[in-house]
């Protein structure tokens, strides 16, 4: 028996793997459980940047525009292949602005001359859209079968790449649609969780977190309104939610940029692991075990997950090894 444990080892991971959306190469030695994987990820994310252009957003607008280098920069840095378009929150009949990718070219990627000017000033949209914000059924419109196949929006959405929704808004959503939990079903249904399980879209809102005076969404009236939706959206996708009150939205943007690259750059074990066991290498060199600058190992999902200057580019190959957990 003790001869066909390091077979059946084999075939458990080779069928379990046959579900997951990365590559894992396994290989146990006659003496050893050890699962080494050679992985390099799936680097394809979607994003769709939702921007409020009722009045009084216009400063919003530039605040964001300003952030796009470091976004852009990020991006390439890490060899991501990214789609990115903008959309309006303009919904309503005289003003309808919303419901389709703006600008020209329509979708941005690495390939875009001058991407990180072009994206800024696509992103100041002006403030004379509705009132009426309608967000969310922008998105869903633009996400939409029927116009996904127009000529200006094909190509953009792709099935195996990682959906990233980015609202910008001072106040909450009034599409109208439906609650949270209609909209999160449409999302759910337009983008099928990935192989291994994990969502394959994230919802993201920078905007009013709470109702204080410091940032009205009207400084005339000083009347200000939570973004409830949009943030039960990110709660719903595991998404990160900030703050529009600042007049550096660098770190909000950081932050979301990080928690794309996080999703795309988890790394899902095959089975439980003796944690004290795990060694993980990039490129060939170990990484250390730390939350701030490393891996670290989350039970809760069962994955691998980086941190700092450790975090991988697309074309870096990471080996995982592991004994299993109750493994004699």
């Amino acid at each position: 028996m003790e001869l066909l444990k390091p077979f059946i080892y084999s075939i458990f991971a080779v069928l379990f793997l046959g579900a997951c959306s990365q590559q894992y190469d396994f290989g146990i030695p006659a003496s050893s459980d050890v699962f080494p994987s050679s992985v390099q990820y799936n680097n394809k994310v979607d994003m769709v940047f939702m921007v409020d252009d009722s009045p009084t957003m216009s400063y919003h607008h530039d605040r964001l525009a300003e952030t796009m280098p470091v976004l852009v920069q990020s991006l390439l840095a890490l060899k991501m292949d990214f789609h990115i378009v903008v959309v309006s929150s303009s919904m309503s009949p005289t003003k309808m602005r919303g419901g389709k990718f703006l600008g020209y070219p329509k979708i941005l990627t690495s390939g875009t001359p001058n991407l990180a000017a072009v994206l800024s000033q696509r992103l100041q949209l002006g403030s004379d859209g509705s009132s009426r914000e309608s967000g969310i059924e922008s998105v869903m419109t633009a996400l939409s079968d029927s116009y996904l196949s127009t000529s200006e929006a094909k190509g953009f959405f792709r099935e195996d790449a990682l959906l990233s929704i980015i609202a910008l808004s001072n106040e909450d959503d009034h599409s109208g649609l439906g609650t949270v939990a209609d909209y999160t079903q449409f999302f759910e249904k337009r983008k099928k969780p990935f192989d291994n399980g994990q969502k394959s879209w994230v919802f993201n809102f920078i905007g009013t977190m709470d109702t204080s005076a410091r940032c009205p969404t009207n400084p005339d009236t000083s009347y200000t309104e939570r973004g409830d939706t949009f943030i039960g959206l990110v709660n719903a996708s595991h998404g990160q939610a900030e703050s529009i009150c600042s007049s550096d939205l660098t770190p909000a943007i950081k932050n979301i940029k990080a928690r794309i690259i996080q999703v795309l750059t988890d790394f899902k074990l095959s089975r439980k692991p003796d944690v004290n066991s795990i060694r993980v290498f990039a490129n060939g060199v170990a990484v250390p075990r730390s939350n701030l600058n490393g891996w670290d190992y989350i039970p809760v999902e069962n994955l691998i997950r980086f941190y700092g200057t450790w975090i991988p580019a697309a074309d870096v190959a990471i080996k995982i090894n592991f004994n299993p957990a109750g493994a004699d």
